[in-house]
């Protein structure tokens, strides 16, 4: 791709560990407000997917792929930006691919 990833910190896959300086000087709420939109969108594309047929079944599930990686995505993020502790995001990390699998 022509650039460099980030140094994986605390939040992992190439998050990189922001630190208290560089913070953005809002408090995360932009953050925090992403992530609960993707996390909704995964659950009701999730459940329209499993009352659909065909196709728009298969589509609906990719939407619901998508949106949860977004999600989780954002719980990286937060961490790297040290907007929460790790440890609070583990067990969301622990069942990443297993999430994923299913969609």
């Amino acid at each position: 791709m022509g650039h460099n990833n980030p140094t994986p910190g605390p939040a992992g896959r190439g998050c990189p560990d922001i630190g208290q300086d560089q913070r953005p000087r809002r408090n995360g709420s932009d953050l925090a407000s992403q992530l609960r939109r993707a996390a909704n969108s995964a659950a009701h594309n999730t459940a329209e997917a499993n009352k659909r047929r065909g196709g728009d079944r298969l589509h609906s599930f990719r939407i619901a792929s998508g949106e949860a990686a977004e999600a989780l995505t954002a719980l990286r993020l937060a961490v790297a930006w040290r907007y929460i502790a790790p440890d609070i995001v583990a067990p969301a990390r622990a069942l990443e691919d297993r999430l994923q699998a299913m969609l």
